[in-house]
């Protein structure tokens, strides 16, 4: 039987392909290929997790509470909570008209805190259903006032309990202290919005955010103080609080701290006017 005259070149061709594949083979399951694998791997687990809205919300937890091993970071966290709204996380998008309201990592921005708002409280949120309702009975720059509208959200509000202050228990709890959320949590504390009333507890919350210079909480604890919400009448703590968020620009506390004077709750003389100079410049 007469044989190809190439059938010996074939073979021996073929031979020596196979021996370069089995080397391929072993290099590409070495060590080296391991490695390289498992990188391709972190990055497709961490291109998971940018599209996860959950892992990025808890993400901006943990920037805006100083948690996880991150260090305080309201930009960085303001950035998370959008990423997190942008995939229809609905408690990122109250938190992030949250940050809107009240300059968390970005510029204070009343109808962007109503624009997140709106579709959050819809959707159940309640720390958005309370901040809205507290935007239509009080009204803000470019926000609306319809005190129908808010008496509808506080009773969404209601409806939920406590579990509609919860992110602000959070918040007010954090370990890097949050004056905004310590600060609302006792309007909502004070006035039992989304919880029973505790007018204690509201001041202690003031009283916190107060020792951190917070404006809108100096005036509050001093409202607590000069009418014995939850406290004995204090006219002359009171006094001392306006008068430090008065001196820091604080308007409204000027002329609260007028009233107190001119009224000669603390003996002062009707010239408190001429004291409250330095005061009402700063405030101006």
């Amino acid at each position: 039987m007469a044989v190809h005259p190439f059938s010996h070149t074939a073979a021996l061709i073929f031979y020596r392909s196979k021996k370069f594949v089995l080397k391929l083979n072993r290099k590409y399951n070495s060590g080296s290929s391991n490695n390289n694998n498992s990188s391709c791997g972190k990055v497709n687990k961490n291109n998971q997790q940018d599209y996860d809205p959950d892992y990025l919300y808890k993400r901006g937890e943990a920037y805006l509470f100083g948690r996880a091993g991150e260090q305080g970071n309201e930009k960085k966290a303001f950035e998370y909570f959008q990423r997190a709204s942008k995939l229809n996380h609905i408690e990122a998008r109250g938190v992030l008209g949250f940050c809107y309201e009240f300059g968390l990592g970005v510029e204070k921005d009343f109808k962007q805190a109503e624009l997140h708002y709106i579709p959050a409280a819809k959707s159940g949120n309640g720390l958005a259903q309370a901040r809205l309702a507290f935007l239509r009975k009080y009204g803000r720059p470019c926000v609306r006032i319809d005190r129908a509208e808010a008496e509808m959200w506080q009773q969404k509000v209601k409806e939920q309990g406590e579990a509609a202050i919860a992110w602000l228990l959070n918040a007010a709890s954090a370990a890097q202290d949050h004056a905004r959320a310590q600060d609302k949590l006792g309007v909502c504390l004070q006035l039992g919005i989304g919880c029973e009333k505790d007018e204690k507890t509201a001041l202690h919350y003031f009283r916190m955010a107060a020792e951190q210079d917070h404006l809108a909480a100096m005036y509050n604890l001093a409202n607590a103080l000069e009418k014995g919400i939850g406290c004995e009448v204090d006219l002359e703590g009171a006094t001392n609080w306006l008068e430090r968020a008065a001196s820091s620009g604080c308007r409204r506390s000027c002329e609260r701290l007028k009233t107190l004077l001119v009224k000669e709750c603390l003996g002062q003389e009707t010239s408190g006017n001429v004291y409250l100079t330095g005061y009402c410049a700063a405030a101006a």
